[in-house]
């Protein structure tokens, strides 16, 4: 806009005297600038019609974000005065200044001689350099998150995700049908087991990734529980759990079918249990106790170590996690695993018709891979990282569209002036490279301001990002280089074709 209005000064100050009224000008140029406004707010609606639906259901994995993207008319309020105001004041503020010359004035501004036309130049510069900064700030921040959702996905969970189907047995807190869902155990585990293409199949309660979470206090006879055991996570498990996951053992065995109920009582503590209880000591055969004592009637032995695992958040640390037998120590089963030898998303159906065989009353409730449930919980993040891409790549494509616009119209205010030097016999690569210093100075300009606003919003980020490094610093530099990459041949463009001009065409320009 403010290009456009210097480069009509001449018409409009030709207007002004054949006895044009200022206002009606005005209206004229703010009608043209509106109806642009209107265009590109139409195509708005379109993006926030499909695009926040299509934004949620990608980042939400299953799709289940339960949101209300419906357009109100607040929103669509709020935005339309933000449209309207940033129309006003990069095109009513021009138009204002340009009517406010007289012909002799506007002549001289159209051929650059006019201070109005460097200052509206200068303006220009400084709103580019402003957008580069904000582009490399916006880079900056989406590969932050970009880069920290990497590190959430292929962070160790302690198990193995691929080929796992998991199904929900919802809890009621009733006795009965906790009695139920205690007896579902054993013929569960047969039949899942006996399942065709499944390489093993396990029970558990209030296991991986289930959203009911049972804590006890954990104790040794040397070490009374101290104030974080009481988050000591409880888990019961049958046979083949470890192998149905995929969690790797350790030390010493898993629970197996000998941990009956008439057997001595045995645990599997998790690798951070086993090291903060017994140090470097081997925790086989030692024993522990689920009080804040220890009591040699609750001992448990313990029978092996299991690796860490991340049970529900996976920005969680690793945490005390004791196993033990649901043969020894019955509840309720929460869910059943399953590991495929292929797909095991086909087996859900063959998994609904093995629970109603067991038992047609039982309650079933969502089936789904495992790797979908760990997706789910970075469902945040994935949002996060996807919008900050957007509103980076969107701010990107505006910054190269105005460095084309202000180098193109630098290129058009001094089409006479290079006409001249080709005319005396400068070579058209100097040309080139003089307008490129422009370029260069502008892209200099935003990109040192954009690396501050880029280390300021990584300190502002900091609590968001997983697993942040010094080292990601360099994520900066690659998004000034992108940003660089970008505007550089967006300058170069207009810089090429007035190095193309004809000498005596634009000597004839006026």
């Amino acid at each position: 806009m403010l290009g456009r209005a210097t480069a009509r000064t001449q018409e409009i100050g030709v207007r002004l005297a054949l006895g044009a009224g200022r206002a009606r000008i005005v209206r004229q140029l703010l009608t043209e600038s509106l109806l642009l406004s209107a265009l590109g707010t139409a195509a708005a609606l379109v993006l926030a019609t499909w695009g926040a639906r299509w934004l949620v259901a990608w980042a939400s994995a299953a799709g289940d974000w339960r949101l209300s993207l419906a357009l109100e008319w607040r929103h669509l309020a709020f935005t339309a005065a933000v449209a309207v105001a940033a129309t006003c004041l990069f095109a009513l503020a021009p138009a204002c200044a340009a009517t406010r010359l007289d012909l002799h004035s506007a002549l001289q501004s159209a051929t650059g001689g006019h201070s109005a036309g460097r200052f509206r130049n200068r303006l220009g510069r400084c709103l580019i350099v402003a957008q580069l900064s904000v582009s490399l700030t916006l880079l900056s921040a989406a590969a932050l998150l970009a880069n920290s959702l990497w590190n959430l996905r292929h962070q160790d969970f302690g198990f193995d995700a691929d080929h796992v189907l998991m199904t929900d047995i919802p809890l009621e807190f009733t006795k009965a049908m906790m009695r139920r869902n205690t007896a579902l155990r054993q013929p569960l585990y047969d039949r899942m087991n006996a399942i065709p293409g499944v390489r093993s199949a396990a029970v558990d309660a209030f296991g991986v990734l289930d959203s009911i979470v049972y804590t006890c206090w954990l104790s040794t006879p040397e070490r009374p529980a101290q104030s974080g055991d009481y988050y000591t996570r409880l888990v019961h498990i049958s046979e083949r759990y470890f192998e149905t996951i995929g969690t790797p053992i350790l030390a010493g065995r898993g629970v197996t079918a000998a941990d009956r109920a008439d057997s001595p009582r045995v645990v599997v503590l998790s690798q951070t249990a086993a090291r903060t209880l017994f140090g470097s000591a081997s925790p086989l055969g030692r024993y522990v106790s689920t009080g804040k004592t220890f009591a040699s009637k609750n001992a448990l032995q313990v029978v092996g170590v299991a690796h860490d695992v991340r049970f529900a958040n996976p920005r969680e640390p690793f945490g005390f996690v004791l196993y033990v037998p649901l043969a020894q120590d019955p509840a309720p089963v929460t869910a059943v695993l399953l590991r495929a030898a292929s797909d095991p998303g086909h087996l859900a159906p063959t998994v609904r018709a093995a629970f109603r065989e067991v038992d047609p009353a039982v309650f079933v409730g969502a089936i789904h891979p495992l790797a979908d449930r760990v997706e789910a919980q970075l469902s945040n993040e994935k949002l996060l990282a996807l919008l900050s891409a957007c509103f980076g790549l969107l701010a990107l494509a505006l910054t190269a569209v105005g460095v084309y616009g202000v180098i193109a119209y630098a290129v058009q205010r001094r089409t006479q002036e290079i006409g001249i030097r080709l005319a005396l016999g400068a070579e058209r690569a100097s040309v080139s490279r003089m307008m490129m210093r422009d370029v260069a100075l502008l892209a200099l300009g935003g990109t040192l301001l954009g690396a501050a606003g880029a280390v300021a919003a990584t300190r502002a980020l900091r609590t968001m990002l997983f697993a942040f490094d010094p080292a990601d610093y360099g994520l900066l530099l690659a998004a000034a280089a992108l940003l660089l990459l970008v505007s550089i041949p967006a300058g170069y463009l207009p810089t090429r074709r007035a190095a193309r001009l004809d000498p005596m065409n634009a000597l004839r320009q006026q």
